[in-house]
């Protein structure tokens, strides 16, 4: 899954609110798996109310600028899903992306052309984070400090409690004495450390842009981890 972000070729279409029947057998597929095994780091269910709309939420792994944080977005998915990609927006205010802004990627609603019918929900947080992690700004990306974006993680969680979509999507994984809580969920982390793997055409890649910052090392330990993660996620898929 190449993430590439270019501000000369973003351009988003609407988003229909009909689901096929196809669509609608995917994404209940995808809810069954994302319950029994999300993602490191990741976890996301659909609107009760409307299978094309979906809630995210990513945790900002350790040593990184979101040590901690906890990020709310949605997923549009188009009628014509999985043969279309979704329109991702973040939430959260997190110092890397624009709040409620469409986030231009090449496994997003800007382009559908090189969408990938086999990526899946899953798949989608995976390279989302990934390109969290990184630095390279476009549509939907801002530029701020370390500091600023730490200072952001720690209060994204109360600003998140406060949001009423997010309560009411999460309410069972949010309650006091729920189990597993949401914060179990999104602290699961992938196999650390990992070797990384060897290039192959045969699953999707991700752009890598190397921070400017001492956090380099770490950022590409979790990135491999990702890419191994996201090669894993797709042949599941691929398969059923």
């Amino acid at each position: 899954m190449a993430v590439v972000l270019s501000n000369s070729t973003c351009t988003s279409p609407p988003i229909n609110q009909m689901a096929t029947p196809a669509a609608r057998k995917r994404l209940m597929k995808e809810n069954i798996a994302m319950e029994d095994q999300p993602p490191p780091f990741g976890f996301a269910r659909p609107d009760e109310r409307d299978i094309l709309k979906w809630h995210y939420v990513l945790r900002g792994p350790p040593d990184s600028d979101y040590t901690g944080g906890e990020y709310h977005g949605t997923l549009s998915f188009p009628a014509q899903y999985p043969f279309k990609p979704p329109e991702i927006k973040m939430i959260t205010p997190s110092g890397r992306f624009q709040v409620n802004t469409s986030i231009c990627t090449t496994f997003s609603s800007f382009h559908p052309a090189s969408w990938n019918p086999a990526w899946s929900v899953a798949s989608i947080l995976t390279g989302l984070l990934s390109f969290f992690l990184d630095d390279e700004i476009g549509t939907g990306g801002i530029h701020s400090t370390r500091s600023e974006r730490l200072l952001m993680a720690s209060k994204s969680r109360s600003v998140n409690r406060q949001n009423k979509q997010f309560a009411e999507v999460f309410s069972d994984l949010i309650e006091p004495h729920a189990s597993p809580s949401l914060d179990e969920i999104l602290d699961k982390a992938a196999p650390h450390p990992l070797v990384p793997p060897s290039p192959s055409p045969a699953h999707p890649t991700l752009t890598h842009h190397s921070p400017s910052n001492p956090q380099r090392s770490l950022w590409d330990k979790w990135r491999w981890a990702l890419l191994l993660l996201l090669a894993v996620v797709i042949s599941r898929i691929s398969h059923h």
